[in-house]
């Protein structure tokens, strides 16, 4: 096959050949030569994608045992991510780098992260009392860089956990003192997960001051960034692989602890 061999990691050659799968009616043997060219030029990071154009047609036999090979390799989250969530995975920034390798999965916007995760725990009892509360650094105006209590409490509120006895918090202190003195007694676990996400120029991410503020605190409060660690908050970086699965253990075990 003179495209299989000219053409590893190729894009274009390979939406060329899945194309030809899909939307020509091909023989068993014809179908078994484009898997095979395929398997030739598709690298690891590659698979995913391929996966993903191929989902809706599993009648097709070798489609199939395509499917069933790559997926032995897989963890359950990251086959079930694939499936629903591809298209997800891929920044608007350099989807595709280094030859078209698809090398950006890990980078989930927040608002797909949010929903990936809220999945996940609705379908484990184990964490039926969890309530994800998410953040993104690009929403906080400058004067909520250092100090956005109002904000995290408007969006606590908004998630149905009760008003403070003494009024709306309106400094990071008065926050802590609402949160210190209420986390006990709520019925749900409040897990707040701070993204910090610097596409757009005018955005300056997580203020020291502010990460400062939120070790203080304790329970379950997590940052995503690529930043250097620097206090006892729990780090985890955007593009680190199982993103979503380490988060999710993260949870359980910082949940199962209290």
């Amino acid at each position: 096959f003179k495209l299989s061999r000219n053409a590893i990691g190729n894009i274009t050659a390979i939406d060329s050949i899945i194309n030809l799968l899909l939307e020509t009616r091909e023989t068993i043997y014809s179908e078994y030569k484009s898997i095979i060219s395929l398997k030739n030029i598709v690298y690891k990071q590659q698979i995913y994608y391929v996966f993903y154009r191929l989902k809706n047609y599993l009648d097709k036999e070798n489609a199939f045992s395509f499917f069933n090979e790559y997926s032995q390799n897989m963890s359950y989250l990251t086959f079930y991510n694939t499936w629903h969530y591809y298209q997800h995975f891929i920044t608007d920034d350099q989807a595709i780098i280094n030859s078209n390798i698809y090398s950006s999965i890990n980078k989930i916007k927040l608002v797909n992260l949010n929903d990936i995760l809220n999945k996940h725990i609705i379908q484990n009892l184990e964490l039926n009392k969890v309530k994800l509360i998410c953040f993104d650094s690009n929403n906080f105006v400058n004067q909520e860089q250092d100090d956005p209590a109002l904000k995290i409490y408007t969006l606590m509120q908004e998630e149905g956990y009760p008003e403070w006895t003494y009024g709306i918090p309106k400094n990071m202190s008065e926050l802590f003192n609402f949160w210190r003195i209420n986390l006990a007694n709520w019925e749900s676990e409040p897990v707040l997960i701070f993204q910090e996400t610097l596409q757009k120029k005018q955005s300056m991410g997580f203020s020291d001051t502010l990460l400062e503020h939120l070790n203080s605190f304790g329970g379950a409060i997590c940052v995503i960034s690529d930043r250097p660690r620097q206090n006892n908050l729990q780090y985890f970086s955007p593009t680190q692989p199982q993103l979503v699965e380490n988060i999710l253990g993260w949870i359980r075990r910082t949940v199962l602890e209290q």
